[in-house]
């Protein structure tokens, strides 16, 4: 971008704001320059997980230590595609989703980014998609689904470990009913 090399920081900041109040309908053809060059940006962005984040580990932890015992990112071959849960319980047909705020637009504290807007709204949408059609693929072979967001287990961890508990209970119920049922 041109105002990168002729201004300094501040008068390319001014520049800028000044576009955005006066030009609004153009800004959108000024590019802004992220605060990290590309090396750093990837480096960052290489470092969020899919798999075995923070949050699904504490959950898993406690979940193993109330004796419960489970299987991680189990492959559940859906009608329309394979889904692989967080954790799963294939005995109770029990699957558990474990969603970061940002990456699933929580309904309570999901805050659109300001930068690259669409991009991160195309990203999100697919996301939310994505979540829909696993369920959906799961409620149609039988399986119970667990949605746990984020804030949930900063919140209220031990909430969030007895509603799972709760539901893994009712759950092997139905299961040791359907063994009984068939064993008849």
């Amino acid at each position: 971008m041109i105002l990168r090399h002729t201004f300094p920081l501040r008068q390319r900041q001014l520049l800028l704001t000044f576009a955005r109040v006066f030009f609004n309908s153009i800004f959108e053809f000024i590019i802004v320059p992220d605060k990290f060059s590309s090396e750093v940006r990837s480096r960052i962005m290489s470092k969020i997980r899919g798999k075995n984040t923070k949050p699904e580990l504490v959950v898993r932890k406690l979940l193993w230590h109330r004796g419960f015992r489970y299987r991680i990112h189990f492959p559940i071959q859906g009608s329309t595609k394979l889904v692989k849960p967080d954790i799963a319980f294939p005995r109770q047909k029990v699957a558990i989703f474990i969603d970061g705020c940002f990456w699933h637009a929580c309904p309570k504290c999901y805050k659109e980014p300001k930068s690259n807007v669409d991009f991160w709204k195309k990203k999100i949408q697919r996301n939310r998609a994505r979540d829909k059609e696993d369920k959906e693929n799961l409620v149609d072979l039988g399986w119970h689904t667990i949605r746990i967001w984020e804030h949930e287990i900063k919140d209220s961890l031990e909430e969030v470990i007895d509603r799972i508990t709760k539901h893994l209970n009712s759950s092997k119920t139905e299961w040791q009913e359907r063994k009984q049922g068939s064993e008849s």
